[in-house]
């Protein structure tokens, strides 16, 4: 694990960080969209060499031009926080490993959310919006990035992590416009399907709306348990363009009834 560690710092040292540098600066064409091997190769810095690193390595992608913000979180952040779950799940990592990049990770998502937020638009939306990942599970990264897109929408926008307990009392005592829920399929379903009944039941809005994502839906066997969810989500940017969807079709007056959950609409 030590050589490994100290071949890739040499490896960003010597080669990656100069080679992208080089092309920020030279005429060379910009970087229009993240690969595979980027990813892969973030994910591991993420574990096995500083953080200033991966900081050094994030902003060099972006200074190549044509690389937005949006890019770097739908495209590079959010796949590096799948190939750091499935490391673990290989064992290729352990758990304390994966959750110090995970740490690392949401770190340099808080750090680009200023320039994000400054493309939000000069007037900001009434409605009030609930994330909350699934009874049991851990997996909050997705949600951290659905969060940021729709703050940058303008959206009021609370993320809170809880057992299903808290979901429930905010519902109960706050006008909430919309609830969304992340499903990684790391805990029983039943538990996500029981807390979406209880919104229904326990919500002071009698039009408020549910929305579902996650991974964990496209290995999800009951997608129609639960006749409150309004829609599923793709990836966040996606989540939020049908979140403003749903709630620009009940600011007209249109009635907005719950729908079957598509196998395809999972997202990671």
């Amino acid at each position: 694990a030590e050589s490994r560690r100290r071949a890739l710092e040499r490896l960003v040292r010597e080669e990656a960080l100069p080679r992208l540098a080089a092309r920020a600066r030279g005429p060379r064409a910009p970087l229009r969209s993240i690969s595979l091997d980027m990813v892969a190769t973030f994910a591991d810095m993420l574990v096995d060499v500083s953080e200033d690193q991966c900081s050094a390595f994030v902003d060099n992608v972006v200074v190549r031009g044509n690389v937005s913000i949006e890019t770097i979180l739908l495209d590079l952040f959010g796949p590096a926080a799948v190939a750091l779950g499935e490391h673990w799940l290989c064992d290729d990592r352990t758990f304390a490993e994966v959750t110090v990049g995970m740490g690392r990770l949401e770190r340099r998502l808080r750090a680009l959310m200023p320039a994000f937020l400054a493309e939000r638009p000069a007037g900001l939306r009434s409605e009030r919006i609930l994330l909350a990942p699934s009874p049991g599970e851990q997996h909050r990264f997705g949600l951290m990035l659905v969060e940021a897109f729709a703050l940058r929408d303008g959206f009021d926008v609370t993320l809170v992590e809880s057992d299903g307990y808290d979901v429930l009392a905010r519902v109960r005592r706050e006008n909430i416009d919309l609830v969304g829920l992340s499903y990684a399929g790391e805990s029983d379903d039943d538990r996500l399907w029981e807390l979406i009944d209880n919104i229904g039941r326990s919500t002071c809005n009698p039009n408020i709306l549910i929305l579902i994502g996650g991974s964990g839906l496209l290995n999800q066997k009951n997608r129609s348990k639960s006749g409150n969810v309004h829609a599923a989500s793709g990836d966040a940017r996606q989540a939020v363009g049908e979140m403003r969807r749903l709630l620009d079709a009940l600011r007209r007056g249109a009635s907005l009834s719950a729908r079957p959950i598509e196998a395809e609409r999972g997202h990671p």
